[in-house]
């Protein structure tokens, strides 16, 4: 950010949110607030791996490596958690 910053540029960070289901949503605010104050753009990425180490289970049936191998209704349970 700071070589964009420098030239003007804003950028957009794809911010895996996963992580939270780990170390606790503080984690993503940890991230994405730097971000947006400084006036770059957040957006959405998922990474369905980190279920594995998750707190407390998020998804129903056998884990997947992809978000896309869940049916819908499981990945919107998983992210809306």
């Amino acid at each position: 950010m700071n070589v964009m910053d420098r030239h003007g540029i804003r950028g957009g960070f794809f911010v895996d949110l996963m992580p939270a289901a780990v170390h606790g949503p503080g984690i993503i605010a940890d991230i994405v607030g730097p971000i947006v104050t400084r006036g770059h753009e957040a957006q959405l990425h998922a990474h369905a791996n980190w279920l594995e180490w998750a707190t407390k289970p998020l998804a129903k049936g056998p884990l997947r490596r992809n978000i896309g191998g869940f049916d819908l209704d499981y990945r919107i349970d998983i992210l809306a958690d």
